[in-house]
């Protein structure tokens, strides 16, 4: 194990609350299934630019990446387009890539929406933790960060905008591992975290 995990492993998960962390995690997992389930349970809830720009780029996108094509071109909308070259097209952003690669349109809309809330809580709480603090305080702001108005309600409507919030807390906690990494090795290790967080904000 390198000297940056070590580090991660005792600041994140001490011994003595490892358990914790972990049923903190399961917490918020059963919270997002239960706020997400009334949104997508028997269809799902969309604003008017998810189902009339995002999920139809999604599902093109999808349906190029199962044949085993990069998606260029988008011969269906404004009587044909640049699709890769466009960033709000889900090329390269890796949730829209997979979702939509192996589900179908509606399943994967509902997927995006609960792992946008998912993965925004995880990354909050884990970033409280590398700061140090408790569980419980944590688990409390993973839960205002996750399920705030503005989250709550643009991951539905504005993809992009949930896109930026669910991977900052990522893209924070890579770069203040990295400032407290000693080793070249591990900074670069967290400098790449931040990036890949970085990446899928941008993209």
């Amino acid at each position: 194990m390198t000297s940056a995990a070590k580090f991660f492993r005792s600041v994140l998960f001490p011994v003595a609350e490892r358990h914790k962390d972990v049923a903190a995690g399961l917490l918020l997992f059963v919270f997002t299934l239960v706020a997400v389930w009334d949104l997508v349970s028997g269809g799902i809830v969309v604003g008017k630019d998810t189902v009339t720009q995002y999920y139809p780029w999604y599902s093109y996108l999808g349906e190029r990446l199962r044949s085993g094509d990069i998606p260029a071109w988008n011969p269906y909308q404004f009587s044909g387009a640049p699709f890769a070259a466009d960033p709000l097209s889900g090329w390269t952003y890796l949730p829209a890539m997979i979702l939509f690669t192996i589900l179908p349109v509606s399943p994967a809309a509902g997927s995006l929406v609960f792992v946008h809330l998912l993965l925004a809580g995880l990354f909050t709480y884990a970033l409280a933790r590398v700061l140090h603090i408790n569980v419980a305080g944590a688990l409390l702001a993973a839960v205002a960060y996750e399920f705030n108005g503005f989250m709550y309600w643009r991951n539905l409507c504005c993809t992009p905008h949930a896109s930026v919030m669910t991977w900052l807390p990522l893209a924070i906690l890579g770069a203040e591992l990295a400032i407290r990494s000693s080793r070249w090795l591990d900074r670069g290790l967290w400098w790449g975290v931040g990036g890949l967080a970085l990446s899928q904000i941008l993209a």
